[in-house]
């Protein structure tokens, strides 16, 4: 679907629209005028495609399309599915990125993610980061977890840490439509999760210690399932 200009087009058509109907309930000055007025009170919007030239790898997708942002000026990233409705509570946005702003001794380093009851509910399955996560990697899932065991990661890398909250407060719902991949056997996914971690927790400290001059202190967990 996402291949066809046509089927882009319609699904930017709709969120285009969603986006305009729910400008209009928003609170705006007088004289303000829907589609040309854009000041403080517009709800701001664009969508930018991403080429994956790979199939069966959803995380090496997820991975670029945050990249992209963080290229193209974001602050924050959240990374959904498209199969997952966002949090219901209007303000969730402001909740993680006060979550973020809030850890010490670095701000905005960790991860934090909406709470959902489908699927791996113990670890983060959609996860909320600052670009100072794309800084620490410079990429959001290591290439090695091409589909499961990429949010297991992002979720005990800061873990180990104490750099890791479920918001309960700001739940999604996952609404599993289907699998279109076959993912990794076990063992190697496991293998190369451990291995990464493990990587992880010295790349978090080499640049902890190289841009604040702290070195954090961190258990590192060894995962054994699933």
């Amino acid at each position: 679907m996402y291949e066809s200009a046509a089927w882009r087009a319609k699904i930017e058509a709709e969120a285009t629209r969603m986006f305009a109907e729910e400008n209009a309930k928003r609170w705006h000055p007088d004289g303000y005028v829907a589609g040309e007025t854009v000041d403080g009170s517009t709800l701001l919007v664009s969508i930018h495609w991403v080429h994956c030239n790979y199939a069966g790898k959803p995380a090496w997708a997820h991975s670029d399309a945050v990249m992209a942002a963080f290229r193209e000026g974001a602050d924050y990233v959240i990374r959904m599915n498209d199969d997952t409705a966002f949090p219901t509570v209007k303000d969730w946005a402001d909740r993680m990125v006060s979550d973020m702003r809030g850890r010490k001794p670095i701000p905005n380093l960790g991860v934090v993610g909406p709470a959902c009851s489908a699927g791996a509910n113990w670890i983060l399955t959609h996860d909320f980061t600052h670009r100072t996560h794309a800084a620490v990697f410079g990429v959001h899932y290591p290439r090695s977890l091409p589909d499961w065991s990429s949010d297991d990661w992002v979720t005990y890398v800061y873990k180990n840490f104490g750099l890791m909250s479920r918001r309960e407060d700001a739940p999604v719902e996952h609404r599993l439509h289907g699998q279109r991949y076959k993912n990794q056997a076990q063992a190697e996914r496991l293998q190369n999760l451990n291995a990464e971690l493990a990587r992880g927790a010295e790349m978090i400290n080499e640049w902890a210690q190289a841009n604040h001059g702290v070195t954090l202190p961190f258990t590192l967990q060894q995962i054994t399932c699933c």
